[in-house]
């Protein structure tokens, strides 16, 4: 078993790489150069080389939000000390909200399921359900860098 100066060590390891993957994340989208809410009119006139930019960047996403479920958040409350040994994932998150890391635990299971959608379901092109998914991924990325703040706030009192 980790000391918690091993676990905290570890958590900001992983923080970094957040937040390298977040700058990519942000470079990509300001070098997209489009305004958001996107349309469906916005996202047929994407060139190839835009495409691929959002392509990327959705699955810098996907790996982002992956880490922050399965290891930052876990390893926060764990070296916390906080008493959630068995709780389910939505009763961890509303647990994270109640002590105010997250803004909202309901905003997190939809990052869940963004992130499982683009794992899983993506499709490109310019429909309805692809220009929601670029949206909702637009509106997605402040999300885990707020949280992200959140965090390295709270493990700096540790």
């Amino acid at each position: 078993m980790k000391t918690k100066q091993e676990q905290l060590e570890s958590l900001k390891t992983r923080i970094k790489t957040i937040e390298h993957q977040l700058a990519r994340i942000n470079r990509r989208i300001d070098t997209i150069k489009v305004k958001y809410p996107l349309t469906t009119e916005t996202v047929s006139s994407l060139t190839e080389s835009q495409e691929e930019k959002f392509d990327s960047a959705l699955y810098r996403f996907s790996q982002v939000q992956d880490l922050m479920v399965s290891k930052v958040l876990p390893l926060f409350l764990e070296i916390a000390g906080e008493p959630v040994e068995g709780f389910t994932f939505i009763d961890k998150l509303n647990y994270l909200e109640k002590m105010n890391v997250l803004k909202s635990a309901d905003e997190w299971m939809e990052l869940r399921k963004l992130r499982n959608e683009i794992a899983h379901d993506y499709e490109e092109g310019n429909s309805d359900r692809h220009v929601r998914v670029l949206n909702a991924f637009l509106k997605a990325v402040p999300i885990l860098e707020v949280t992200l703040d959140s965090i390295k706030q709270r493990i700096s009192q540790f």
